[in-house]
């Protein structure tokens, strides 16, 4: 019998990239991240009962796009094409997003200062 050996890191490496209000942005954001090969997922977000009750009937009202922290770099460049989107939170630093890669590069400084 196998077994999958697995350590101590963590794999949630999804952050929320940008809130979208129309479907027009929308569908324009999806097209790039397709062309570009960036995995997304799309989170509608809850009104309150009013703005469901009386909102649009149809299509999305607003939602937020979820996307892998390594591509946010890639991601916000293609974001600047397009209108209607609000960008959320902080770019992560490259290589940081990892702890494994950070204890890599701590290790390499130490050996480099002995």
């Amino acid at each position: 019998m196998s077994y999958i050996y697995l350590d101590a890191s963590s794999f949630n490496n999804e952050v929320e990239f940008c809130r979208v209000t129309s479907e027009k942005a929308l569908q324009q954001l999806e097209n790039l991240f397709l062309k570009n090969r960036i995995s997304y997922f799309i989170k509608e977000e809850d009104g309150s009962f009013f703005s469901r009750l009386f909102g649009r009937s149809g299509g999305r009202s607003r939602c937020i796009v979820r996307i892998n922290s390594k591509d946010v770099e890639q991601a916000t460049e293609l974001a600047a094409q397009v209108e209607g989107i609000e960008l959320l939170g902080a770019q992560p630093k490259r290589n940081d997003w990892c702890p494994k890669d950070k204890l890599k590069k701590e290790e390499e400084k130490a050996r480099q200062n002995a």
